[in-house]
């Protein structure tokens, strides 16, 4: 387990269930969690998420780091929020929603940002919060009410990435409007 800091608890959480399309997914949760010093009321955790899909010689094994923010003065719309790869593009052609903003053409080249609730989503992205994810590349983000999960896909943070992890983490947290 990675130290942070005297703050933070640190455990291990493990599940199975079963996906009838993907077999039987293990996952397991090595975590910090504590509060953040750095934003009042604000708990902080971050978390080692690795799955396992399928079995035997068809199984594969993922693992990626995620930082949570749960602060107590926050209600965002649900929202997810991913790199745009080949496939997006493709499933676009098809229907599949794509949140794009025309002001800001490189946000919208670069990522895939999806939810229920277009018009909240689109306040809740504000220009200064467009522009964050336009100089970080490849971060990905889902929120929902005082609830906010950013991780970059399939990557494991090291023990010096935490701090600087989190501190991105409320680098988007300042930038998102109060409800």
């Amino acid at each position: 387990m990675r130290a942070l800091s005297p703050l933070f608890k640190q455990g291990t959480t493990q599940s199975r269930t079963h996906s009838p399309s993907a077999g039987f997914i293990n996952k397991e949760w090595t975590w910090l969690k504590g509060k953040s010093t750095a934003a009042l009321h604000t708990k902080a955790a971050v978390f080692d998420y690795i799955f396992t899909t399928g079995s035997g010689k068809n199984s594969a094994t993922f693992y990626q780091s995620v930082v949570y923010l749960e602060p107590a003065n926050l209600n965002l719309p649900y929202f997810s929020l991913r790199p745009e790869g080949i496939m997006s593009k493709v499933y676009s052609a098809f229907g599949y929603q794509d949140i794009d903003f025309g002001q800001r053409p490189e946000f919208s080249r670069q990522y895939l940002l999806r939810g229920q609730d277009e018009q909240a989503i689109r306040r809740t992205f504000n220009d200064g919060l467009l522009s964050f994810y336009e100089s970080y590349p490849g971060t990905c983000t889902d929120g929902g009410g005082n609830q906010l999960f950013i991780y970059r896909g399939g990557y494991r943070l090291q023990p010096q990435e935490i701090r600087p992890y989190v501190g991105l983490g409320l680098e988007v947290l300042n930038l998102l409007p109060r409800y």
